[in-house]
């Protein structure tokens, strides 16, 4: 059994500063720094902080002084070793009686002081999650999560679109929203795209368990190489066996065409590049290329090789 560091003086303390929001930022820097020492901190935190949300939400008085809420915070210590006391009858009578009423008090609960926001503008942005995952954001998105909470739950709220190199713990799984779904993993790599009306998710390594918000009974489970797209018109999920690698140029800087139709490699770069491509003969929209580019290549450049690889030509308008 594991034990519980309490170098920190005064954890329950700390403990109780943070949920009244009245911890210094030193203070807050001394309680995360804790977290991270050991896994029976981690539990530790969590523990006190339920009994502290079931305490708060059934008092009728409001406000608490520092002192006072430290009193009652340590009349309920789950920490035996450091008090001699355990969870009150009381207490968990209560957190008993108002298991439905837990929602309201506690889903509304926020700390935004606490809360971690990363966000790419212009150019991607690769960060480590404190659990190791690597998350890379691409431009314009952004990933937020809470720095103390997701010790205890791994999740993160995303918009934009994300690429996700999850740790591995299989006690606790990896959860994401992203617009109107779920994504639950236990160690993968795969990207969401929620830029668009039709989020998507693509799977290299892994098992993604991907779900519908508004209907939990919609959901699909994706292996590597497997992709998925929902439609927000309908709410419906459609799982294909493949995905194109192109879509995940915004990251590996590579375009690779295969045998691809000139109809798809022009969508591709016009999306790649900003620009409108035409050509004078739409029967040539068949024609296959066989050619890869990094996305630094000047976009003419690749022009002049399509042309002379297919005996074509192509207006391109910025």
């Amino acid at each position: 059994m594991g034990h519980i560091n309490t170098n920190i003086e005064n954890i329950d303390e700390l403990i109780t500063a943070y949920h009244l929001q009245t911890a210094s930022k030193e203070q807050n820097e001394n309680l995360l720094n804790w977290l991270k020492e050991s896994e029976e901190n981690k539990k530790y935190f969590q523990k006190a902080s339920n009994i502290w949300h079931y305490t708060a939400a059934f008092k009728s008085e409001r406000n608490h002084t520092a002192s006072s809420a430290f009193e009652e915070f340590s009349n309920t210590t789950i920490n035996p070793q450091a008090k001699g006391k355990s969870i009150s009858l009381k207490v968990m009578q209560w957190a008993a009686a108002a298991a439905v009423l837990t929602f309201v008090f506690i889903g509304g609960i926020k700390f935004t002081e606490s809360e971690i926001h990363l966000t790419a503008y212009s150019n991607a942005v690769t960060d480590t999650l404190p659990d190791g995952t690597i998350v890379t954001l691409n431009k314009n998105s952004e990933l937020s999560y809470h720095q103390f909470a997701f010790w205890g739950n791994r999740s993160v709220i995303m918009n934009g679109e994300v690429y996700f190199d999850v740790a591995k713990n299989k006690a606790k799984p990896f959860i994401i929203s992203a617009r109107d779904i779920n994504v639950e993993v236990v160690g993968t790599a795969f990207n969401i795209n929620a830029n668009t009306d039709n989020v998507s998710v693509l799977v290299e390594e892994g098992i993604v368990n991907v779900t519908l918000k508004g209907d939990p009974s919609i959901n699909e489970r994706l292996t590597a190489g497997n992709s998925i797209y929902l439609n927000v018109d309908n709410n419906s999920l459609t799982v294909e066996e493949s995905f194109n690698s192109n879509q995940l140029v915004w990251k590996t800087h590579q375009i690779n065409f295969a045998d691809a139709p000139l109809i798809e490699v022009i969508e591709i770069l016009e999306g790649i590049y900003n620009v409108t491509i035409n050509t004078s003969d739409s029967t040539e929209l068949h024609r296959k290329l066989n050619a890869s580019f990094s996305d630094t290549t000047d976009i003419q450049i690749i022009q002049k090789v399509i042309q002379l690889s297919l005996g074509i030509e192509l207006e391109i308008k910025k």
